[in-house]
């Protein structure tokens, strides 16, 4: 299981243990390339990771939602 799959099912126990009615946890991670070229030469290269994690709760029929 992932990091970040562990960290989703720790936060929505928390969230649930804490009284939110329903809890939803989303987690992405991507990686980019980026790549500049001027006159067939690379002049430039950069791999850019981004990761983050979303909840979402329900709680005495509101809604909340945080990213991080």
């Amino acid at each position: 299981m992932s990091e970040l799959l562990n960290y989703c099912v720790k936060t929505v126990k928390l969230a649930e243990k804490e009284g939110a009615d329903q809890a939803e946890c989303f987690s992405s991670l991507s990686r980019n390339l980026k790549i500049s070229i001027r006159r067939g030469e690379i002049k430039t290269s950069k791999v850019i990771y981004d990761h983050g994690l979303s909840l979402r709760i329900s709680l005495n029929k509101s809604l909340a939602f945080s990213y991080i």
